[in-house]
């Protein structure tokens, strides 16, 4: 899935102040979800954005558990990607 198409299935997004003001986050987010039902986000602030991801099947979910053991780097810049709730097939993350 290229960017235009990851960034059309979020539900949410506010264009085009969101991808200007949080674009590193949007492709850290890209990066760690190879594969998903959804995706929304949930609360946005200067400081960040927060995502709700429903996930179609358990390796997907444990592929993205997996990328966050290291750090996420877009650019050259780290990313922090905070779990704030995870359950079943879902995961609530805070990216900034």
């Amino acid at each position: 899935m290229n960017r235009l198409d990851f960034f059309d299935s979020i539900q949410g997004i506010i264009y085009p102040e969101m991808l200007v003001q949080h674009y590193d986050q949007f492709l850290a987010l890209k990066s760690i979800v190879p594969d998903f039902n959804s995706i929304s986000v949930t609360n946005y602030t200067e400081a960040g954005l927060s995502f709700n991801i429903t996930y179609k099947d358990s390796a997907s979910k444990n592929y993205t558990l997996g990328m966050l053991m290291n750090p996420v780097v877009i650019y050259g810049r780290p990313i922090s990607v905070q779990i704030i709730n995870s359950k079943d097939l879902e995961l609530n993350l805070f990216i900034q």
